[in-house]
C-alpha cells in the first residue's frame, strides 16, 4: 500500500494497488485505510490528464475498506486513480485496462 499524509500531522492514508492489474472488463477491487473518519473523493484519469469517471464523495469510518470500480467501460489503457479526503490527505495509484 502507498501511505500519502502530513507526517507531522500523524494523518496517513493508504491506498493499494488495484487488483487484477491489469484490469479486463470486469471490475478492479482496491484497498483504502484512514486513519480517522473522513469524506473521501475518487477519481479516474487518463494519460492525458483528464479526468473520465469519478466516485461520489462517500463519508467512510475510520479503518479499512474494499471498493470495487467497474473497468470495462473504459478503453484500453493506462489510468492513474487518485484518492483525496475533506481532511487534505492524498494518495495515487495507477493501474492498466486491456481487452
Amino acid at each position: 500500500m502507498l501511505g500519502i499524509g502530513d507526517p507531522g500531522a500523524g494523518a496517513h492514508v493508504s491506498l493499494a494497488v488495484p487488483a487484477p492489474n491489469p484490469s479486463s472488463d470486469r471490475a478492479a477491487e482496491f484497498a483504502l485505510a484512514l486513519p480517522a473518519v473522513d469524506d473521501v473523493t475518487l477519481e479516474l484519469y487518463d494519460t492525458a490528464g483528464r479526468r473520465v469517471a469519478s466516485r461520489p464523495t462517500e463519508h467512510m469510518s475510520a479503518g479499512a475498506h474494499r471498493l470495487a470500480w467497474n473497468t470495462g467501460v473504459h478503453s484500453p489503457g493506462l489510468y492513474f486513480l487518485r484518492l483525496t479526503t475533506a481532511s487534505g490527505a492524498r494518495a495515487h495509484r495507477s493501474f492498466v485496462v486491456v481487452r
